[in-house]
């Protein structure tokens, strides 16, 4: 009764940590261009009744051709994270708040099944406290759940559907129906994580799973999951071109990226392989025992984990954000090779996870150190060395704690106080940023930079107008031209220019890449520059 007892008090109060870490804050950083696209989208919810690309004064992202029907229907992502958004609007009305609300309390509600689910899995209250710790302490899971983007529904709707497959693996058929909801939520929220998902819980069902009293409710259930799915599959005309090509190259290329940002922010493989070597030098053995009891549970998160990453291998998306919904599982994974290895050496073992959790050490940096340690280094190659060492929880906990300044808050203060109603603003990026805060004005979102038009206001991007020459070759089939060199010097003749006191950095801060998060203000770059039409 008393380690029930201490596990509930530690269970809420490691809910609680992860309510301070989710929501302090959560409004300060103003939404980038993916969520802004988001927002915006669902504000056309609230007005047209569906998720409409053309508002009446603009457009969402019109470079893809392919991303709205005749009726400027959205094409490009499916619905329902659209609608999680527009609900929020119509309750709490429009603000950046609002906008990721929805998806901070799934990512909450994500993080309470992490405890359940490996509490189901692997049956140990420390496995399931140990899980929760980890996920309500990772910092790149954190900041995908405080996205006003899907990543929060996804990553709620996937352990959701395998928390009830596990309910249906113990005939209880009366589950079915729900996991296939859940399974259909899944797909419109997003498809591409949905095959994945799918594919595993029907190869883990046939496979590993011996039990056939439930072979043709679960094949019915499929059935009707994919007659479900197909009208969005037909309606959006889902293209191959997301699809690598199957050369051996490009498939080592999508395997290597996961593996390498995999270990790099979330589950340190290489350092466990060296703990396995270790403790088998020290056991003599090589033969890994796992206690009968987990062994199913294993054997189905390392599927899952399997497929996932097969399927990413595959297809060509080298982001970390499209393997959000595998993090929970693998700090599952994760808490149990604790539990195994240290469940008799608690010190170290908690020392270990105190490294894990406050320092990028077993991920990344360990090689770094043990090279700064070398003689023959010099001062100044020790302290370039010791720069990989991040802190990132730290780091974060000052970023909630902190104003923060970026590009996109810069540029919409500043046309709020100066533009006027009606006024054109012309933008290489951050355009469905500017379309949710000022609707009043109208945003031409020409990418390229190459449109020789001269509206009242352009905002000048460096990195958006400069690097796009790189991406020429591949956007020139869709009829787009570089702009030329006499036109910029045209605006700057013809414009005043405004230099504001905010960053001219590439996005206003995107959580795909710790690299490049920014948890404070940057400062010791060119600012952002707004240029006025002189009349």
């Amino acid at each position: 009764m008393e380690n029930k007892t201490t596990t509930k008090f530690l269970f809420v109060l490691l809910l609680a940590l992860s309510c301070v870490l989710i929501f302090k804050n959560l409004s300060n950083n103003y939404l980038w261009q993916d969520e802004g696209e988001s927002a915006a989208l669902a504000r056309n919810i609230v007005k047209f009744g569906y998720p409409r690309s053309f508002d009446g004064i603009n457009f969402i992202t019109p470079n893809i051709p392919s991303g709205f029907g005749n009726s400027y229907q959205w094409k490009f992502h499916p619905w329902l994270h659209f609608y999680a958004v527009a609900l929020s609007y119509v309750i709490l009305g429009e603000s950046t708040f609002s906008s990721r609300f929805p998806f901070a309390i799934t990512g909450l509600m994500s993080i309470v099944i992490v405890f359940f689910l490996a509490k189901r899995i692997f049956r140990k209250d420390g496995v399931a406290l140990l899980s929760v710790l980890f996920a309500s302490t990772s910092i790149p899971f954190i900041l995908h759940m405080r996205q006003c983007r899907y990543y929060g529904l996804q990553a709620f709707l996937v352990l959701a559907v395998i928390y009830i497959y596990l309910n249906v693996l113990q005939k209880k058929a009366k589950y079915l129906w729900l996991l296939g909801a859940l399974l259909t939520a899944l797909y419109y929220t997003n498809h591409g994580t949905f095959v994945p998902v799918f594919g595993a819980i029907f190869i883990h069902f046939f496979w590993l799973n011996k039990e056939r009293a439930l072979w043709k409710k679960f094949i019915f259930m499929c059935v009707v999951v994919i007659l479900l799915a197909l009208p969005w599959a037909i309606y959006s005309s889902i293209s191959p071109q997301y699809l690598a090509i199957l050369k051996f190259a490009v498939l080592k290329k999508n395997f290597g990226f996961q593996i390498r940002v995999l270990n790099k922010y979330i589950f340190p493989l290489f350092f466990f392989i060296i703990l396995y070597v270790f403790s088998s030098i020290k056991n003599k053995a090589w033969k890994f025992h796992v206690d009968k009891d987990d062994k199913p549970g294993l054997k189905f998160i390392l599927l899952f984990i399997a497929v996932n990453i097969c399927f990413y291998t595959i297809v060509e998306q080298r982001t970390i954000r499209y393997y959000v919904h595998l993090f929970p599982f693998l700090y599952i994974l994760q808490a149990w090779i604790f539990v195994r290895f240290f469940s008799k050496q608690k010190i170290l073992g908690s020392a270990l996870a105190a490294l894990f959790i406050f320092t990028n050490i077993a991920h990344n940096s360990l090689p770094y150190l043990i090279e700064a340690g070398l003689p023959s280094k010099s001062h100044e190659e020790r302290k370039e060395l010791l720069k990989e060492v991040d802190f990132y929880l730290l780091e974060y906990i000052y970023e909630i704690t902190h104003d923060y300044n970026g590009p996109v808050e810069g540029t919409v203060r500043f046309l709020k106080q100066h533009a006027k109603p009606g006024d054109t603003v012309k933008i290489a990026y951050s355009d469905a940023s500017l379309i949710f805060y000022l609707p009043y004005l109208k945003i031409e979102n020409d990418h390229f930079f190459n449109d020789k038009d001269f509206p009242e206001w352009i905002v000048w991007r460096d990195y958006w107008i400069n690097e796009y020459k790189s991406y020429y070759e591949d956007y020139k089939f869709q009829g787009y031209k570089l702009y030329d060199e006499n036109y910029i010097r045209e605006i700057k003749a013809r414009y005043i220019a405004h230099e504001i006191p905010y960053p001219d950095i590439i996005w206003e801060n995107r959580p795909d890449d710790l690299e490049y998060h920014k948890f404070r203000t940057v400062k010791g770059v060119r600012n952002v520059i707004i240029y006025e039409r002189a009349e």
